[in-house]
């Protein structure tokens, strides 16, 4: 991507107690530390748990919060314990395939998300990583069917949407995903790699009005670069907003 549609990628996405008792306050202190949204504070929180005892519940807290950040060499290595351990559960499965799809490593991504949908086969969530799947290998009509049954399934209705207007762009709909998006837009629930979609469809219309208006942080000048170069953007690069 040109230096103005990477930077504008990144400024739309960022004393002695009882057992009881001591849970609690694990737990009292777990929801603080999430709370805040500190991806390293509750990193580290993760592995000072897991080194006082294993707990596969904790390492896989661990593992989901290396995928939140894009670390997916961390996630995978801290899920290899319990791919040995576990190597047909269904959560540890959903889990390395997000890891694996990540990496780039399809294939992979593909045995275990097969795994997952085996044993949870109306799992939202592991239908639209399998709908991801297909995306970023370029099977635009399988992709489609597995992020519609991922939205039958309840997932994120604004998840699902903007994974579909991906694949609108790709097959040069833009009308269509510009009507999804909008939809969002008009609940105020458009999240950022959403904006950055919708963007591109107003772009490809040559709607420079609405486009304008989802960067008011841009000057004038800064804004119209980037306009015309998501004009010209080359669909295939739109893969990568998929989640």
């Amino acid at each position: 991507m040109s230096k103005w549609i990477s930077v504008f990628v990144l400024i739309l996405l960022t004393g002695c107690v009882s057992q009881n008792e001591l849970s609690q306050r694990k737990l009292t202190n777990e929801q603080v530390i999430r709370s805040s949204g500190n991806a390293s504070e509750i990193i580290r929180m993760y592995k000072q748990q897991l080194q006082q005892q294993e707990d596969v519940e904790v390492r896989q807290k661990l593992v989901a919060s290396y995928l939140r950040i894009n670390d997916y060499e961390s996630a995978q290595f801290y899920l290899d314990p319990l791919l040995k351990s576990s190597p047909h559960d269904g959560e540890v499965n959903k889990l390395a395939g997000q890891a694996a799809l990540g990496l780039g490593k399809y294939e992979q991504a593909q045995v275990y998300l097969t795994q997952a949908y085996n044993v949870m086969p109306d799992d939202a969530e592991v239908l639209n990583l399998i709908g991801i799947l297909y995306s970023l290998q370029g099977k635009v009509p399988e992709a489609r069917r597995w992020f519609e049954r991922s939205r039958n399934a309840m997932v994120d209705d604004a998840t699902v949407k903007n994974n579909l207007s991906i694949l609108d762009l790709l097959e040069h709909d833009y009308e269509s995903a510009r009507d999804r998006l909008e939809s969002l837009r008009a609940k105020e629930r458009l999240g950022d790699k959403a904006k950055v979609t919708l963007s591109i469809a107003y772009a490809k219309l040559g709607l420079y009005k609405p486009f304008r208006q989802l960067v008011p942080d841009m000057t004038t000048e800064e804004s119209a670069i980037l306009y015309q170069q998501l004009k010209t953007l080359d669909m295939h690069a739109v893969n990568s907003f998929v989640q």
